[in-house]
């Protein structure tokens, strides 16, 4: 197999797969524990279910990503 982009992008195609695929997990991760937690308190988790929680939420995922 022929790499056919420059030889500088292999490295950082690399690393951007790496980065994708582990926030893929860690974000399927999230979900998981975010359902589990709304069936196990739904009173709690509604009510303290809110959009800057969430964007919060994907935030950290990527940071931990990285």
């Amino acid at each position: 197999y022929v790499w056919p982009l420059p030889r500088y992008l292999c490295p950082v195609w690399i690393s951007l797969d790496v980065l994708f695929s582990t926030a893929s997990i860690m974000h399927l991760c999230a979900i998981s524990l975010d359902r589990y937690v709304a069936i196990r308190n739904p009173i709690e988790h509604s009510r303290f279910n809110s959009r800057t929680k969430a964007i919060m939420k994907i935030a950290i995922v990527w940071a931990i990503s990285i």
